[in-house]
């Protein structure tokens, strides 16, 4: 069993699934299934492990490319803000933050004075947390603001987020930021953002609220 063939095979089911057959024991029913191929978990293993480099390139070096990113922004797209911290002895990642000047420009300038904050677990071989802040344009259409890679989502990270947030941001422009009413975000949101309007996602809140399923009669 090569890994090319199984390249071959696995590739269109991982851009298609939501999953992303995280897991050998997922490969191995798949190609049992589909082709009637019999494999051992090391084959598995390694073919999907070989298939996501192919997708997704390397992990590895997708974190070694951030000295490079930051480099090329600041190079050829003056006035974005980038944000780049790293252990200075272990030279190991810690926090990237990147808002686009065209994004700061249009947000600062041209659509509505709100924010939606969120963050979502990476499932990488480094996990960490993708925050994110975004705005909405006149015809309802999702406008990216600005990004951040951090460790975890943490107490730490969401108060070093909304900072660099804050930082690109015009000061006497109105504003009011909408969040999932994390216990976090209630603590720093009014004190990185003291001016502001903070309101609550009525998708998260609903979702947080115990409500008993009515048996249909």
């Amino acid at each position: 069993m090569r890994k090319s063939f199984m390249k071959n095979k696995l590739s269109d089911d991982l851009r298609a699934s939501k999953k992303k057959k995280k897991i050998a024991s997922d490969v191995i029913d798949l190609l049992r299934m589909e082709y009637g191929l019999d494999l051992t978990y090391s084959q598995a293993y390694h073919g999907l492990q070989f298939t996501k480099k192919f997708l997704w390139g390397d992990d590895v070096k997708s974190c070694s490319d951030f000295v490079w990113y930051k480099d090329a922004i600041e190079q050829y797209n003056p006035g974005s803000v980038v944000n780049f911290e790293y252990d200075s002895v272990t030279r190991r990642f810690k926090r990237f933050f990147v808002a686009f000047e065209a994004s700061i420009t249009g947000f600062n300038n041209y659509y509505h004075p709100m924010l939606f904050i969120d963050c979502t677990f990476l499932t990488g071989k480094f996990k960490g947390g993708l925050m994110v802040a975004c705005g909405k344009t006149g015809n309802q259409e999702i406008y990216p603001v600005a990004f951040g890679i951090a460790p975890c989502e943490n107490c730490e990270s969401w108060q070093w987020f909304l900072t660099n947030l804050k930082g690109i941001i015009r000061e006497n422009r109105p504003l009011t930021i909408i969040s999932y009413r994390g216990i976090v975000l209630l603590k720093h949101v009014p004190e990185i953002f003291p001016n502001a309007f903070h309101s609550f996602c009525l998708y998260h809140m609903k979702g947080n609220i115990p409500v008993p399923k009515c048996r249909s009669r």
